[in-house]
């Protein structure tokens, strides 16, 4: 007779301990599908009484959140965050050197023309990780008008410093009574002696300029006159007529009256 037959009291007992095993394996992997793993400090019990088991969990609680920024604080400080690393670049740290060392402005034309630069915040860095390193730079601070600039280099302080008035050499060529490319290499060699580009006098309105023609004693026939000569229409030359009158210096028309 087979001794581990299910029906003797010895099978019975193993079929219990059995099926309890299994129960309790059973619930262990269902509790872990459940939460994905069981915490560190969980712990299988069994209901008294009952056999079945348990899953107990005592979770370690979340540190408690900071307080909420509001719109305001949080744009403050993503500014210092910015202001912070702009302040740590190379960059500032070069212009900053630059200004330490009593250089400004003005001598960032001169500088931007010795050395061909792009503008004058290059000309400042390139100038401010010289000094870092420890060399000279090609004049002492508020020098650089003194010295001599080639005609390229006084036109190159023009394109730098008027680069966004197309209009103004025709108007200073005109105001000087030179031509347009005179014109910029005088007005590069005033900037880069510190001194200011004398333009003229703001333009005129064409009624005003109307006005000063007929003023200045022209009439009509005079009109049509300078309209032939100037290939325009004649209310145009009566009005670039009054503007010339207007200018300062003024510049003389083609006719009399």
């Amino acid at each position: 007779m087979n001794q581990n037959d299910d029906s003797t009291p010895r099978g019975r007992a193993f079929r219990r301990i059995g099926g309890t095993a299994l129960a309790t394996g059973a619930a262990v992997c269902a509790a872990a599908a459940l939460f994905g793993s069981l915490p560190a400090n969980a712990s299988v019990s069994h209901h008294d009484g009952t056999g079945k088991p348990s899953v107990t969990a005592s979770a370690t609680p979340l540190p408690a959140a900071g307080p909420t920024l509001t719109g305001a604080e949080e744009v403050k400080q993503f500014k210092e965050a910015e202001e912070k690393r702009i302040d740590a670049s190379p960059e500032a740290k070069d212009i900053n050197a630059y200004y330490a060392a009593g250089y400004g402005y003005e001598d960032a034309l001169d500088l931007a023309v010795l050395w061909n630069s792009a503008d004058r915040p290059h000309a400042k860095t390139t100038a401010g990780a010289a000094l870092i390193a420890g060399r000279a730079l090609p004049f002492a601070p508020g020098q650089g008008f003194a010295r001599s600039y080639t005609e390229a280099q006084r036109l190159r302080a023009f394109a730098l410093t008027e680069s966004d008035d197309p209009g103004l050499p025709a108007r200073l060529a005109a105001s000087w009574r030179i031509s347009e490319q005179a014109a910029k290499v005088k007005a590069g060699g005033l900037a880069l002696a510190n001194q200011p580009v004398p333009l003229e006098h703001p333009t005129p309105s064409a009624g005003d300029a109307e006005a000063a023609f007929f003023a200045a004693g022209y009439d009509f026939a005079d009109a049509q006159e300078l309209a032939q000569a100037w290939k325009i229409d004649t209310y145009s030359a009566k009005v670039k007529a009054g503007q010339d009158l207007l200018s300062t210096p003024q510049i003389a028309l083609p006719i009399k009256p």
